[in-house]
């Protein structure tokens, strides 16, 4: 501010043909300005801008002649006040912008123009690498899930293939023929038998003869926790959700992404957990407990 006086500036994010504020600061930030949604089909000018790369300041004939300001309808702006779009752009990947307004009349001078696209640069190399650190830090948390489970369940699952295979009993022959031909697919899959019977050992083998063997095989017994646990086993929890949540976890659809997730004695699950995992079924969709944020996941269901 500073540098480049303003009454208002925002970053916005880039979502599909859509800008949406993320970021905003100065005497004209407000709910209606933090809400705001700006449709890249609606501003030309403002696509313009991103393509071409560089910073740009609007004039009086842009406001009267062109597709308008970004906030208008938001903010009670006179016509050709100072306003300024900053492309975000990072190896080529358009993360946003960031906008500049001031109530004043007189457009930004060159000099702040450019020194405003210096900024928007750096800033993009920021959100960018930003972005990485945040999926490594994902990718550390979902391996770190995935070995407490393996510890938890040391040995079985690369031999299972091999046991249900070698088994003589011409029931148990159809039963691989028919586990081989759903492997191959990714539909959920339901197994039923009694107690015994060998329901896990087929779901590992399942697992195993699938295109996601290579990804984990990560599994549950919805009879063995408690239902005020078995939510957060699920769909993992963000730290303080509930009373010792020391730090955030993972859940078992988390770890198992890109594999395969067995829940054994699924039955068993509380009435009012299953309407969220049907969510979680049908669309890979959740939210960890004491989270808003909705994580997406690709997991096969045994």
């Amino acid at each position: 501010a500073g540098l480049v006086p303003y009454e208002l500036a925002t970053i916005m994010e880039r979502v599909g043909d859509e800008l949406r504020v993320r970021v905003a600061r100065g005497p004209l930030d407000g709910p209606e300005v933090r809400a705001h949604v700006l449709r890249l089909s609606e501003f030309p000018s403002v696509q313009r801008v991103i393509e071409a790369g560089h910073a740009r300041a609007f004039v009086h004939e842009d406001h009267d002649h062109g597709d308008g300001d970004p906030f208008d309808g938001v903010l009670d702006l006179v016509s050709g006040h100072a306003c300024m779009v900053i492309p975000l752009v990072s190896r080529d990947e358009v993360l946003g912008v960031m906008t500049v307004d001031h109530r004043t009349c007189p457009p930004f001078s060159e000099p702040a123009v450019r020194l405003a696209d210096v900024f928007g640069r750096l800033l993009a190399l920021a959100l960018s690498y930003g972005e990485q650190s945040a999926m490594l830090s994902r990718l550390r948390d979902q391996l770190q899930e995935q070995n407490r489970l393996l510890r938890e369940q040391v040995g079985g699952g690369s031999t299972a293939g091999t046991m249900v295979a070698s088994s003589t009993s011409p029931a148990m022959r159809r039963v691989v023929e028919l586990t081989r031909q759903v492997a191959r697919t990714d539909t959920a899959v339901l197994i039923t038998g009694e107690t015994g019977t060998g329901k896990s050992l087929l779901a590992e083998a399942l697992h195993g003869w699938s295109p996601r063997h290579a990804r984990p095989f990560v599994g549950l017994n919805c009879a063995a926790l408690p239902a005020g646990l078995l939510e957060s086993e699920l769909f993992g929890h963000k730290k303080g959700a509930f009373s010792g949540a020391t730090a955030d976890r993972l859940g078992r659809f988390s770890a198992a992404n890109g594999g395969t997730l067995f829940l054994d004695e699924i039955g068993e699950i509380p009435l009012e957990l299953q309407a969220k995992l049907l969510r979680a079924i049908q669309d890979g969709r959740f939210e960890p407990v004491g989270s808003d944020t909705t994580v997406q996941v690709d997991v096969r269901i045994v």
